[in-house]
């Protein structure tokens, strides 16, 4: 039997399943993590540093870059608007300064966020709690329903990284890979997600004055004081300005709506257990995150209905100007109608005045012929003559008439 040939996205979408994993087999282990915003700039220097990096035969579309020894690996990871370095090295060493890789040398784009987490028992690393962490922001769980317990207060260290400590307590298989690879992404994520709060914050005032301004542009219809033109334009040059702050916002607002879903479903995948005297990591990240989130929610709510309501105030406007434009159209239909029937009297009556001045001069003709002719007969009949035909005279014009505008109306409907 042969089978049909693979689809093209069956290896590239199976593949998909194992992206972003981090190579973590065992403890202790520290990782050492860099999160580098780059611009739209920086794509050409990009480029020839992943030249550099991953070497001529490196495709356009890669993502990611692995570098491994012994007991190390560094990778490099590619994403929408950012890129992360995370250098690996087993062991419990801690004299070694992981942060010293060439990889770093001409990374374009600037450090976001640099975390590092420790990953062991106790006398792996030596940990002193108090000594490490501020009492006053320490964070401590237990995570992996009890499989291991952290510790960190989300501040950043003298040598420029926050730290976390997760004391292994029986994690097994990919345990570590994928709670260290969680931890990562929840602080990731919750800092980008909070880029979009300083937008918020400037954006709150500004919406204020324009709805001031909206509500002032309305008010001024309603009074009277202006026209639907003018308003018309006024509402316009509104409405511009607004989608542009609108366009400028929208993805860092939805961006930052994102960001906060991954984050809280990062913190989910944690299943956390209580430590009596601590806060959770949830508990820590929602308490200082939420509000944040609920102002970027508010602005961009806000944004969204001023530009309807504009919208909404100019539609009304143009279907007032339409309204007001068909009723002085009807208006001045109306008023040619009148004229057109005043038109068609006169017209009859001049057609009415028509017979007689035709029908005058066809019987002065006659006039003319029938005396003379009378008289030369001897008859004298030439004025009873005139009697008798006048009155044909006249029908036979009135009858001409009528049948050529009869015939005039024809030939202008054959045209048309």
């Amino acid at each position: 039997m042969t089978l049909p040939e693979d689809h093209t996205l069956r290896v590239s979408l199976s593949e998909i399943m194992h992206d972003r994993t981090l190579p973590l087999e065992r403890s202790p282990v520290r990782v050492r993590q860099w999160l580098i915003m780059h611009d739209e700039g920086d794509d050409a220097q990009f480029s020839r540093w992943l030249s550099c990096n991953g070497g001529n035969e490196l495709e356009p579309s890669r993502t990611r870059l692995t570098g491994r020894a012994d007991n190390c690996a560094v990778i490099w990871e590619r994403h929408n608007e950012f890129s992360t370095i995370t250098a690996i090295r087993y062991g419990s060493d801690s004299r070694v300064e992981i942060a010293q890789s060439p990889w770093l040398n001409n990374l374009p784009g600037r450090i976001f966020r640099s975390i590092e987490i420790l990953v062991g028992s106790k006398s792996d690393f030596a940990w002193d709690i108090e000594a490490q962490f501020d009492k006053g922001r320490l964070v401590s769980s237990y995570v992996f329903d009890g499989a291991a317990r952290i510790w960190s207060d989300f501040t950043i260290k003298k040598n420029g990284s926050g730290l976390i400590l997760i004391e292994d307590l029986g994690l097994q298989n990919d345990e570590v890979a994928r709670l260290v690879q969680s931890l990562i992404e929840i602080g990731n994520y919750r800092k980008l997600a909070l880029l979009g709060f300083p937008v918020a914050r400037e954006l709150m005032p500004w919406i204020t004055e324009v709805e001031a301004e909206h509500t002032g542009v309305t008010e001024r219809h309603n009074s009277g004081k202006a026209g639907s033109s003018e308003i018309l334009e006024q509402l316009s040059a509104l409405s511009a300005v607004v989608e542009y702050k609108a366009g400028l916002a929208r993805f860092r607002l939805g961006a930052t709506s994102s960001y906060h879903l991954l984050t809280t479903d990062r913190l989910r995948s944690l299943r956390e257990v209580r430590i009596p005297g601590f806060s959770t990591v949830a508990e820590f990240v929602e308490r200082r995150l939420l509000p944040a989130m609920r102002t970027c929610e508010i602005a961009q709510s806000r944004i969204e209905s001023l530009s309807e309501r504009i919208i909404r105030t100019a539609s009304l406007l143009s279907l007032e100007q339409t309204t007001e434009l068909n009723r002085r159209n009807q208006a001045i239909l109306a008023s040619l109608n009148k004229r057109s029937a005043l038109q068609l009297r006169l017209q009859n009556l001049v057609e009415g005045f028509s017979v007689f001045a035709i029908s005058y001069y066809i019987i002065a003709i006659l006039e003319k012929m029938a005396i003379p002719a009378g008289d030369f007969v001897g008859s004298g009949r030439g004025d009873g003559l005139i009697a008798i035909v006048t009155v044909p005279t006249m029908l036979i014009t009135w009858w001409l008439l009528k049948r050529t505008k009869h015939a005039s109306r024809s030939t202008i409907k054959g045209s048309d």
